[in-house]
């Protein structure tokens, strides 16, 4: 018989960490959630229509990098499932051959002013 120990993933002053870093998130969703509902948005790189989940709402520059600007609204488009999947996870290259590329320069040229953490040159060839 196999017994699997439980292990807390944070620790209890990490755990405290992440609910101060998390905070405002909840509403920040609710009112994008809202907005996408209300306009029956669509995906900015496909076109399909957006139910209205935080799947659908991408961060331009990641929030666990990016604190500084996590809950800034220029920092959000509106991708499908699939597409905010395919933003996050893919190469440099492919992103730069999306449709939204053009966009999603454009928004990282506008707040790098309001980034306070350091920016790697990794995340400069990312959007430039």
């Amino acid at each position: 018989m196999l017994i699997f120990a439980y292990m807390n993933k944070y620790t209890k002053k990490g755990l405290e960490k992440r609910k101060k870093d998390r905070e405002g998130y909840k509403e920040f969703f609710e009112k994008h959630i809202l907005r996408i509902k209300k306009s029956n948005a669509k995906c900015l790189e496909c076109g399909n229509n957006l139910k209205g989940s935080v799947r659908e709402i991408a961060h331009i520059l990641p929030k666990s990098q990016f604190k500084s600007i996590s809950k800034l609204d220029e920092n959000i488009i509106y991708l499908c499932e699939e597409h905010h999947n395919y933003f996050d996870n893919r190469s440099n290259k492919d992103v730069k051959n999306m449709g939204i590329f053009k966009k999603v320069s454009e928004a990282f040229q506008s707040l790098l002013e309001k980034i306070t953490e350091e920016i790697n040159y990794k995340t400069y060839d990312r959007y430039e």
